[in-house]
């Protein structure tokens, strides 16, 4: 017998079955008290044969009292209630957490209920962490659906922008410019980075020369560590080859090392808030960046958790223990490592080595010059159908200064009325209207105005355009958002002089 829930049958195994099992299991009788424990009750609980007899209800949370109750109550009215987790309050006032099922016991010689209990105390405190994961993990849905609205405003002001480049004279305010231009397209990039989650796509793998790349992370940097804060330092050495990888990705895991070092040397004296990011060569087919603080170190018990997700030395609130994770990720996702190593006199190195590239063409990543056909827009005119004012305003004032003749429409009915009553020579066309409208347009212009179809060119802040549905119908091609209005006026060109 055990405690009278039956005869064992030991061939059966159902004596080490109550011993040895790691669920919690409970007789109670049909008032709720203790009749027997096993030895994970015991353990879980911290409750020994002097508490049988006492309501087990007296050890749940006053918060869960209730729900223990009645699911107890409907066990004695025949009901089968469902697993619900509780919080248990051992004598010493220890929380822990637990899934708790009850039945009837039918088979028992005195009559009574079976409680089973999983314990879920680890598991709940890791649960935020958890919820954590699955939301970061939904970014890339969520990044899918508002690529094109977060992408329509970033162009705006990248349009914005070049045309005051254009404008300028003084060198101070077009580099601005340029920088904040730089920074537009990083951000596109990481939308496009985020929606590749959800559709595992390919990153954007480009050649990237060392010594620019580590002045941009450099300038943006600055601008959020005063001098006094961290003394960021750059070191190259000369002549490095370049990298083959993606971009956006590299410089948000240099910008990661480069953060938790000022977070290392906060409250130092001033000689040794400094951070160096020094970049050499590692034998001839690696390149290593290290980001090198003098703060106060790693100590030896972290080392092994620094590059698991969510594990942070940071107060609470200060980071999510993400970055380093994410630095990893990057370093494999190219081929490469992370090294962590002290640094001489006190401090960390965190080294990020990557492989140069091994393009045959090694020279910097850019955008290159396209010779332009010598051809006139006079008198040419140019439809802009997009439902973004501030964007089609931008691309508008660009079309007028190039001499085109511009006509405008912001929906679908606008533009397809425009198209019958005007000779429209070229029709820029955004794809995501509300109701499919993009779609409508593309179908009156391949129906009803079948000359225009090859100098239609589409635009979407979507990463495929949303024109898969139209592959081959002879499209003059798509523009993804955010792009250069100076691409726009190369195709223009391009196509008045192929199709004239």
């Amino acid at each position: 017998m055990i405690d009278g829930l039956g005869t064992l049958d030991d061939a059966g195994g159902y004596q080490g079955i109550w011993l040895d099992s790691p669920l919690v299991i409970v007789r109670l009788t049909l008032s709720g008290e203790i009749a027997a424990l096993n030895p994970a009750g015991q353990r879980f609980l911290a409750l020994t044969q002097a508490d049988y007899g006492c309501l087990l209800t007296q050890f749940v949370h006053p918060i869960d009292r209730n729900a223990l109750v009645k699911m107890i109550e409907q066990v004695v009215a025949e009901e089968s209630p469902p697993r619900t987790e509780l919080r248990f309050r051992k004598p010493d006032g220890a929380i822990v957490f637990g899934g708790v099922s009850i039945a009837k016991l039918t088979h028992a010689v005195a009559l009574g209920m079976v409680v089973i209990i999983r314990d879920l105390t680890q598991e709940q405190k890791h649960r935020p962490k958890l919820l954590e994961t699955e939301r970061m993990a939904s970014l890339g849905v969520i990044a899918a659906t508002v690529a094109h609205e977060v992408n329509n405003p970033l162009m705006a002001a990248r349009s914005c922008l070049q045309i005051l480049r254009d404008v300028l004279s003084i060198k101070e305010h077009t580099e601005m410019i340029d920088l904040a231009v730089g920074e537009i397209d990083r951000a596109a990039r990481i939308v496009q980075d985020l929606r590749q989650l959800a559709i595992k796509g390919e990153t954007n793998r480009e050649s990237i020369m060392i010594d620019p790349l580590l002045d941009h992370v450099g300038r943006l940097l600055r601008l959020s560590y005063s001098q006094t804060e961290a003394n960021i330092t750059i070191e190259c050495a000369p002549d490095l080859p370049p990298l083959f990888g993606d971009r956006s990705q590299i410089v948000q895991a240099l910008i990661n090392l480069v953060r938790n070092s000022a977070h290392a040397i906060e409250g130092l004296p001033k000689e040794r808030c400094r951070v160096a990011m020094r970049a050499s060569l590692v034998g001839t087919d690696a390149i290593s960046i290290a980001v090198v603080d003098q703060g106060t170190g790693i100590a030896p018990a972290t080392h092994r958790h620094l590059f698991e997700p969510f594990f942070s030395t940071k107060a609470n609130g200060q980071g999510m223990g993400l970055g380093l994770s994410v630095v990893q990720a990057v370093a494999a996702a190219h081929g490469g490592r992370v090294d962590v190593t002290d640094t001489p006199g006190g401090g960390a190195t965190f080294t990020l080595v990557l492989p140069v590239s091994t393009s045959l063409d090694d020279r910097p990543a850019k955008l290159l010059e396209v010779a332009m056909p010598a051809v006139s827009l006079l008198g040419k005119t140019i439809l802009v159908v997009d439902d973004e004012p501030v964007l089609r305003r931008m691309i508008v004032r660009y079309c007028q200064r190039m001499q085109l003749t511009v006509l405008e429409a912001s929906n679908a009915t606008a533009a397809i009325a425009s198209l019958a009553a005007n000779r429209v020579d070229f029709v820029l066309l955004d794809l995501h209207f509300e109701g499919g409208g993009g779609a409508k347009v593309l179908g009156v212009v391949r129906k009803d105005h079948p000359q225009l179809l090859a100098r239609t060119i589409l635009m979407s802040g979507d990463l495929d355009g949303g024109a898969s549905q139209w592959l081959g119908v002879g499209y003059a091609g798509v523009l993804q958002k955010p792009f250069e209005l100076k691409d726009l006026l190369v195709k223009i060109k391009n196509l008045l002089s192929t199709t004239d």
